[in-house]
Order: structure tokens, then C-alpha cells, then sequence
């Protein structure tokens, strides 16, 4: 009877391990999905900024040209 008891309560216990590296595993996921986003968005802005730079430049040239 005993020994019953102690499965079920290793067992318990294994099942909340599990959980718990889940859901550590899931946040860490979370921060690197965030992570490349943020990495994507100044990406973006930096492409945007160097193209505006660059029509700027084409402006400046056509009214010299």
C-alpha cells in the first residue's frame, strides 16, 4: 500500500517537473520570438532610413543635375 503511495507521489511530482521545464521552456521561447521581432523592427527602420536618405540624395542631385 505504501509503496502505491510513493508511485503515485514520484509520479505527481515528475508530472509538475514536466510542467514546470514546459512552461520555462515556453517563456524562453517567448523572449526569443520577442527578441527577433525587436531585431526585425530596427531592421526595418534602418531600411527605411537609408532609403529616404537615398531619395533625399536623388532629390539633391536632380536639383543640381
Amino acid at each position: 500500500m505504501q509503496r502505491r503511495r510513493d508511485d503515485s507521489k514520484n509520479f505527481e511530482e515528475e508530472e509538475e517537473k514536466k510542467e514546470e521545464e514546459e512552461k520555462e521552456e515556453d517563456e524562453e521561447g517567448k523572449i526569443k520570438r520577442e527578441e527577433k521581432e525587436e531585431e526585425k523592427t530596427e531592421e526595418e527602420e534602418e531600411e527605411e532610413e537609408e532609403e529616404e536618405e537615398e531619395e533625399e540624395e536623388d532629390g539633391e542631385t536632380r536639383r543640381i543635375g
